[in-house]
């Protein structure tokens, strides 16, 4: 993904993520300036009770009466029904005190229960705006890394698919050229035979290289659709990987050397296409990636109720890193428009999805003793 991008994807991102925080920040505000709000409700409350008091004591002297401390309490509680007051003498009350000496007398306090019940509301909504900001902006910020990962997945596919584009074009017009080259040469007059011949067997090397493009591309398509049925039957594995390293042989211009150690194998259960496709895209990426005049070395051998098929080459170790990016479909290490190597980042794709449907592994090391790959795959045995 660009560099641009991303810094905008998260600029934007930080900025929801702030706006939110302040946006429960505030409400936490709002709901700490309600608690005052009722405090202060609940003392001018008090305060009230407390001036009706006196001004009910001052009333009833005026007409005669001379109220005790029971009397007032009385009507302390038929005005206080609910019990949210609290009553307290701090002086005896006598006739003829006045109004300033009766209301330091009479002290009206809130119960201490109304600030619980207050204190305790305040709590569950500070709870409810803190762990619903909490889930929110956990979602939001799961949600914004999806998003991020699915941007990030759709920009890799359509890189991956234009390096596809880029490479099937390369492909094909690399062969195509060769035999329109060679048609129209074969086609002068005055051309030798044994020129005539060895033109053919190029044409023929160009023809095959095509035929293995177009096999590639539709047998990635046919697995991704479920279009592709798998044949299964006993296969002689010797014989196949003979018979694909002979040709390889007869089409190889970089005089490399292939090796060989088959020993005593069973038959295995497989689809001979698919087989033939996966050996294909192995020894090709040998071939293309060793240098001239390199050996590849190709093992059969039993362990472990297994058949175990090795190939080892010379070229270009497969970083470590990338050893689970190259079984991905377009995957290809580095730039294709400065990459020097052919192909299509089908070939590792398409080998890990058919020895998959035959119950088979594959593993990449690296050499030891020299610059290399080693390809190891492994088939159950037939019982």
């Amino acid at each position: 993904m660009p560099r641009r991008t991303r810094l905008l994807f998260f600029i934007v991102s930080a900025y929801i993520l702030a706006a939110f925080s302040w946006w429960g920040y505030s409400l936490l505000r709002l709901n700490y300036a309600e608690l005052d709000k009722e405090r202060k409700a609940i003392e001018t409350g008090a305060e009230r009770l407390r001036i009706q008091m006196v001004d009910e004591v001052l009333e009833a002297w005026s007409i005669g009466l001379r109220p005790d401390d029971a009397k007032i309490r009385k009507w302390f509680s038929h005005e206080n029904v609910k019990g949210n007051y609290l009553l307290h003498f701090t002086k005896k009350i006598k006739l003829g005190m006045s109004e300033e000496v009766l209301t330091e007398a009479l002290n009206v306090n809130p119960n201490p229960i109304m600030y619980e019940k207050v204190d305790a509301l305040i709590r569950r909504k500070t709870i409810q705006y803190v762990s619903e900001g909490l889930v929110f902006i956990l979602l939001m910020v799961w949600g914004m890394v999806l998003l991020y990962r699915s941007i990030k997945k759709r920009w890799l596919l359509n890189a991956q698919q234009n390096n596809f584009l880029l490479a099937v074009t390369h492909e094909l017009k690399t062969p195509v050229a060769g035999i329109k080259l060679m048609l129209q040469s074969m086609s002068r007059k005055g051309i030798a035979q044994e020129a005539k011949d060895e033109m053919v067997q190029g044409s023929l090397a160009d023809v095959e290289r095509l035929e293995n493009l177009v096999e590639n591309v539709l047998m990635a398509t046919r697995i991704d659709g479920g279009a592709y049925h798998f044949q299964m039957e006993a296969v002689d594995l010797n014989g196949l990987v003979k018979t694909r390293v002979n040709a390889f042989v007869r089409s190889n211009a970089k005089q490399q050397k292939f090796e060989t150690d088959f020993g005593e194998s069973k038959p295995i259960l497989a689809d001979p296409f698919a087989i033939h496709i996966v050996l294909d895209n192995l020894l090709s990426n040998s071939v293309k990636y060793s240098p001239e005049a390199a050996t590849i070395t190709l093992k059969i051998f039993e362990f472990d109720d297994a058949c175990h098929f090795v190939i080892t080459d010379e070229g270009s170790p497969i970083p470590e890193g990338e050893n689970k990016n190259v079984y991905k479909k377009f995957y290809r290490i580095g730039n294709e428009q400065t990459r020097n190597s052919k192909g299509t980042g089908l070939g590792l794709y398409i080998v890990k999805r058919v020895l998959e449907q035959h119950n088979a592994s594959i593993q990449i090391l690296n050499r030891t003793d020299k610059p290399g790959n080693i390809f190891e795959l492994q088939f159950p045995l037939t019982k």
